[in-house]
């Protein structure tokens, strides 16, 4: 279930560490344009167009711009739900990759502007 989805814009003194913060969901993370950093505890990631992180709440990230470029960042916060409506975690075998670099994007943006539209009604 979707519990939050909003597009970022970050400047070129954009720094994000979650290590500080509480969260209890997953974070779908799509890079729209722009380019950056993201460091995750095994990897360090140049961001560009079409990059995409399922970010889990019990691992901690860093990221930051390198140079002036804006970037964008498309948010969809999010949990698995049991068939009794409460929060579950999947086991971390079956969990999706961290990174994956959609060679599709076109169609990915129309999804996430098919996101954007239902949250806005």
């Amino acid at each position: 279930r979707i519990k939050n989805n909003a597009r970022h814009r970050c400047w070129n003194d954009w720094t994000w560490n979650t290590s500080s913060i509480q969260w209890n969901h997953y974070n779908l993370w799509v890079i729209i344009k722009g380019s950056g950093v993201l460091e995750t505890a095994d990897m360090k990631y140049s961001l560009s167009r079409g990059d995409c992180f399922i970010l889990r709440d019990r691992e901690s990230y860093i990221g930051y711009m390198e140079d002036s470029e804006e970037l964008l960042v498309h948010s969809i916060h999010f949990n698995f739900y049991s068939s009794i409506e409460k929060p579950i975690l999947p086991a971390k075998e079956i969990e999706p990759a961290v990174y994956r670099k959609l060679n599709n994007f076109a169609w990915f943006e129309q999804l996430l502007q098919r996101i954007d539209a239902s949250f806005e009604t």
